[in-house]
């Protein structure tokens, strides 16, 4: 139900039929209750995750703390085994900062949630690679200062993940190159 409510909703959003979303909300709605019922804790989290992915890309941010509230209340016990959607749900979590220029939020919850989806590995939309280069295009909008600041926290932040750590060396080289092609405020 979960993966159904996921097509319905990407493709009412493309096709701009809100039909098709409220049909992926009510579907996503049953397949958290349903999952719930029968314990199958993996697609309740995905559910509840979903959820939260919903109401975001619908700029309706108003219930998506609750969500992550849920999430770590009702399924803590489960983060270790489902790292992805526990990483997922603190990326939109900043992803809701970010929207609301709350960039120092925003850029904590990328440094929880993306060590998660890099455990995992992710797939598909949530694949690392994915999830890294939503957050270089954020950088890219930043003022050049705030990107360096903001990389260098999530350097510090990613010590242990050499990958992680590696990206944020490339998104600071980004970040200089961009700067260097800003036309000169001293003219």
């Amino acid at each position: 139900m979960h993966q159904t409510a996921s097509v319905y909703w990407h493709l009412g959003f493309q096709k701009c039929d809100r039909s098709l979303q409220e049909q992926a909300l009510k579907l996503n709605d049953r397949s958290y209750q349903t999952s719930l019922e029968y314990n199958d804790m993996r697609y309740a989290i995905d559910s509840l995750v979903g959820k939260a992915e919903f109401d975001y890309y619908a700029k309706a941010y108003e219930h998506i703390s609750d969500y992550a509230q849920e999430l770590s209340d009702r399924f803590q016990s489960y983060q270790n085994i489902h790292t992805l959607y526990f990483g997922r749900i603190l990326r939109i979590e900043g992803d809701v900062a970010f929207q609301q220029a709350n960039y120092d939020f925003a850029f904590s919850k990328y440094a929880q949630g993306i060590p998660k989806i890099f455990q995992h590995g992710g797939f598909g939309p949530y694949s690392i690679q994915h999830e890294l280069n939503l957050i270089q295009k954020k950088i890219e909008r930043l003022p050049i200062e705030l990107s360096k600041t903001l990389i260098q926290q999530l350097k510090s932040q990613w010590k242990d993940h050499k990958a992680l750590k590696e990206w944020c060396d490339q998104q600071m080289f980004l970040t200089r190159i961009r700067a260097t092609k800003q036309p000169s405020s001293h003219a």
